[in-house]
């Protein structure tokens, strides 16, 4: 039983959203855990057995690896970010991510203000409140 077995069957249903989300490889894993050697389990799980790519329509990208600000945004933008590991993007052009400084958790960046918010969630809790298989809270955007 993989981890994400519910993901992946709440997924099923919509073949579009399946082919447009693909796994991570096992080297690209095994990259991440060496870079970051306290990344959550549960996010690699994800891109192993669930994948990265198009979730929800074209609301959610999930990336295939972790990305810091300054390849999403401008180079002042980025530095008052520092130390967030962007993991995703919804469709409107906010960004979520980790603090891995922060015990890896995780926040939402507001694109328009460039300010970042803890999102009270795990990454499993996020991303299974995003496909609306959890209750939503207050504090996440879009």
């Amino acid at each position: 039983m993989n981890r994400h077995d519910d993901v992946l069957a709440f997924l099923a249903s919509d073949e579009e959203m399946s082919a447009r989300r693909h796994t991570v490889s096992p080297a690209t894993i095994d990259r991440l855990r060496e870079e970051h050697s306290d990344i959550p389990e549960d996010y690699l799980a994800y891109l192993r057995e669930v994948g990265c790519g198009d979730h929800f329509s074209d609301d959610f990208t999930l990336f295939g690896g972790l990305v810091p600000p300054d390849e999403i945004f401008d180079a002042e933008s980025a530095a008052e970010l520092g130390g967030i590991l962007c993991f995703g993007s919804y469709g409107i052009g906010d960004i979520v991510g980790f603090l891995p400084g922060q015990g890896w958790k995780v926040v939402e960046i507001e694109h328009v203000l460039v300010s970042a918010h803890d999102v009270e969630r795990t990454f499993g809790e996020l991303i299974r409140e995003l496909l609306g298989m959890d209750e939503p809270r207050d504090t996440l955007g879009p």
